[in-house]
């Protein structure tokens, strides 16, 4: 997740709409605060971005939520697109989601 308050509130919202159990997608900064506060010393902090499709968020939810999400996604303004990396080819819709794997170490 990007240090970026209006995608990360926004993802979060999408993750809802996918799975009514989420909780919080977490950014990295957020990670390695928690780790370090339980007493680990992060050593390798490494984002990634995957292009995904819009079904990867659709797929197997109610037609209600699927329908909140393309709401959404649609409301975005050209900006807010291109924060997210909208872009649709052949027909489908792509965007971006964002991951972190962190490495760290407990303290002795």
């Amino acid at each position: 997740m990007p240090e970026d308050d209006f995608v990360d509130a926004t993802m979060n919202r999408l993750d809802w709409y996918h799975d009514e159990s989420h909780v919080c997608q977490y950014r990295p900064s957020v990670w390695c605060a928690m780790l370090e506060a339980a007493g680990f010393a992060v050593e390798v902090v490494e984002p990634y971005t995957k292009h995904r499709s819009l079904a990867s968020l659709t797929d197997g939810v109610s037609p209600e939520n699927a329908a909140q999400i393309r709401a959404l996604l649609d409301g975005l303004d050209a900006a807010q697109r291109e924060a997210f990396n909208l872009v649709e080819h052949e027909g489908t819709l792509y965007l971006n989601h964002w991951y972190v794997t962190i490495a760290a170490k407990r303290e002795p």
